[in-house]
């Protein structure tokens, strides 16, 4: 066995409760991959969400500090690879992308999924805050 990983698949049909220090989350453009690129490999360089990834439907973020991926397939919004730059991270951002993402994919999806790997326990404390108390164990494994 080359890899295996523990991880949590959250899911939620409600939009997450509306905060009031939340920033402003917005579908990103081509104009932005560059700096999204910056972003993605200091703050989350083992993410599978990247730009060009030919799975990604958009990519979401705000200021571009905080970016986050859009792999939403039939009804279920997926959103994935979520990173906050490292030097701002415990400062609301993750929670507002997050929330931000969630409110845009339910408004096209009837649910909105994520996976956590089980060791991110911050991560699985803020989604089931925002709404996703819905859990499902999952182990994944990479053979050879």
């Amino acid at each position: 066995m080359a890899e295996h990983h523990d991880w949590d698949f959250h899911w939620t049909d409600a939009p997450p409760p509306a905060r009031p220090d939340a920033q402003p989350v917005v579908r990103l453009t081509d104009a932005d991959t560059p700096a999204l690129e910056t972003l993605v490999d200091e703050a989350f360089p083992s993410t599978t969400s990247r730009p060009g990834d030919p799975r990604v439907v958009d990519w979401y973020g705000g200021r571009l500090v905080a970016c986050g991926v859009d792999r939403s397939q039939s009804d279920v919004g997926f959103p994935a690879g979520l990173t906050v730059a490292p030097d701002l991270r415990g400062r609301g951002l993750g929670a507002s992308l997050t929330a931000g993402m969630a409110r845009a994919l339910l408004a096209r999806h009837h649910t909105v999924a994520l996976g956590v790997y089980t060791h991110n326990v911050g991560a699985a404390r803020l989604y089931r805050r925002l709404g996703s108390t819905n859990t499902l164990p999952l182990s994944t494994i990479r053979l050879g």
